[in-house]
């Protein structure tokens, strides 16, 4: 074997190729905060939303570093957080997915995770969508009572 020396695919197409194939907000982006403060207003059946933030068309969400936390919402409680359907710039729909940023939280207590879904893939979730995206949390399995909190904020990466 002999000792190499090889480049990253953003290497190549920022010092050897074409940069356009980058997308802006996977190279030399710029980070933004969508801080969110929910509070329940009267009793909510089981399968309640929060709507929490929209992404912007384009942009890269740094899942470990994104935060939610919660009140103490009652024994056999569970909270999903992921996004509406979108559509992409080609026209493709992109079906929702209520788990895709966290998944069954047991939020009977009083908590907090980072975002580790599904579509946080090495730390990113990169979605292209041709309108923003809302993201949203949905209580699960009881009802969702007057004054719960949910509470947080998603770092993402934009031109």
């Amino acid at each position: 074997m002999a000792v190499t020396t090889q480049n990253s695919t953003e290497w190549d197409a920022i010092y050897g190729g074409d940069p356009s194939v980058l997308r802006a907000d996977q190279w030399y982006g710029k980070l933004r905060i969508l801080a969110y403060n929910f509070t329940q207003s009267g009793a909510g059946d089981a399968n309640s939303l929060a709507r929490l933030f929209k992404l912007p068309t384009r942009c890269s969400l740094i899942g470990p570093l994104c935060r939610a936390e919660w009140s103490a919402m009652g024994a056999g409680r569970t909270m999903d957080i992921g996004p509406v359907a979108y559509t992409e710039p080609d026209g493709d729909a992109v079906i929702a997915d209520e788990d895709g940023l966290i998944a069954a939280e047991d939020v009977s207590s009083a908590g907090n995770s980072v975002y580790d879904g599904a579509l946080i893939v090495g730390g990113i979730w990169a979605p292209n969508s041709r309108d923003s995206i809302t993201v949203q949390a949905k209580i699960e399995a009881a009802a969702v009572g007057d004054g719960e909190t949910i509470k947080g904020y998603a770092i993402i990466v934009v031109e």
